[in-house]
C-alpha cells in the first residue's frame, strides 16, 4: 500500500517592512556617496589628471545616482514630512555643482569645497537614518 503525501502548500510571500528596509537602503546609498565624494576630493591633490580619470570612469556619476536613489526612497517613506530628505538633497545639489566645475581652469578649491559639502551632507543623512533608541 502506498501512502500519498500531499504537496506542501505554497508559502505566501511576506513583504519586507518598507520603512525599516528602505531607510537602511537609503543610508547605505548615502554612505557610498560620502565615500565617493571623499575619494574624489582626495584625488584632486596636486595633479588633477587622476581626478579626471575617476570622473571619466563614472565615479562622480555613480555618486549622483546613489544620492538620487536615496532621495527617492526618503521621499517615498516620508511623503508628509517636508524636512525629510534635506541632507540627501544637499548632497545631490553639491554633486551636481561639482559636475560642472573643471579643476584645470583653476577652480580646484571650489570643486574641493563642493565635494566636501556633499560628503558632509551625506554623512548627516546617514546619521539621521540611524534608529533612535530609548535611553533608560
Amino acid at each position: 500500500m502506498q501512502t500519498i503525501v500531499a504537496p506542501a502548500p505554497a508559502r505566501a510571500a511576506t513583504p519586507a517592512a518598507p520603512a525599516a528596509g528602505g531607510s537602511a537602503v537609503a543610508a547605505a546609498s548615502m554612505r557610498r556617496v560620502a565615500t565617493t565624494a571623499g575619494l574624489l576630493r582626495a584625488a584632486l591633490g596636486d595633479d588633477h589628471a587622476f581626478y579626471a580619470q575617476l570622473v571619466r570612469r563614472g565615479f562622480l556619476q555613480a555618486a549622483i545616482e546613489h544620492a538620487r536613489f536615496a532621495l527617492a526612497i526618503v521621499d517615498d517613506l516620508h511623503p508628509q514630512d517636508p524636512t525629510a530628505g534635506t541632507n540627501e538633497a544637499r548632497a545631490l545639489a553639491a554633486l551636481l555643482a561639482a559636475r560642472t566645475i573643471d579643476p584645470s581652469t583653476g577652480d580646484a578649491d571650489r570643486l574641493a569645497s563642493e565635494l566636501a559639502a556633499a560628503r558632509t551632507a551625506a554623512l548627516s543623512a546617514v546619521k539621521r537614518a540611524r534608529p533612535r533608541t530609548a535611553v533608560r
